[in-house]
C-alpha cells in the first residue's frame, strides 16, 4: 500500500514526466492486483486514468488492457462468495470510481468496451425492454407494470 501511495503522489505531483513510466507501471500494477486483490492498486490504475487516460491517446492500449484485466479480477473477487460485496467495500468503491471515469472518456479506451467487460451501449431503456418487454399481445403481464425506471 505504502508503493502504491508512493506511485500515485508521484504521478500526480510530476505531470507528463510520468507519462514515460505509465506503459511499464499499468501492466504490473495490474499483476500484483490479480495476484493479490487490493484496493491501492485499483487506485493507482485510476490515478493513472485521471492524470493521463484523457490526454494522452498512445497510452489507450495500455489502459485498455489493464482495465479488462482488472475487471476480470475484481468481478472474480465479488462473485466468490454471497457475502464478498460486503466484505470488499474498498475494492467495490474504487472499481466503480475507475469505471464511471473510464466510461466517462471511453473514446480514448474504446477496446476497454469491446472485452464484453462493460457495454457502453446498454442504457436503462434497453435494460428495461430486456428485463420487462413492452405491455402488448405477446407479453403473459399485459396492461400493468411492475417496475418503473
Amino acid at each position: 500500500e505504502r508503493l502504491c501511495r508512493c506511485y500515485k503522489h508521484t504521478a500526480r505531483n510530476c505531470g507528463t514526466a510520468f507519462h514515460a513510466v505509465v506503459p511499464a507501471l499499468l501492466p504490473q500494477v495490474t499483476s500484483w492486483y490479480e495476484e493479490r486483490p487490493q484496493s491501492c492498486f485499483l487506485y493507482v490504475c485510476n490515478v493513472c486514468f485521471t492524470q493521463y487516460g484523457g490526454s494522452v491517446s498512445a497510452l489507450a492500449p495500455t489502459f485498455a488492457e489493464s482495465f479488462g484485466r482488472m475487471a476480470t479480477a475484481t468481478f472474480r473477487v465479488l462473485s466468490a462468495s454471497p457475502s464478498a460485496l460486503l466484505d470488499s467495500p474498498d475494492i467495490v468503491d474504487d472499481f466503480f470510481e475507475l469505471c464511471g471515469k473510464v466510461r466517462a472518456t471511453r473514446a480514448h479506451v474504446d477496446r476497454a468496451f469491446n472485452t464484453g467487460i462493460i457495454c457502453p451501449e446498454t442504457s436503462m431503456d434497453t435494460a428495461r425492454t430486456h428485463l420487462h418487454p413492452p405491455v402488448g399481445e405477446g407479453n403473459p403481464r399485459r396492461g400493468r407494470r411492475t417496475v418503473s425506471w
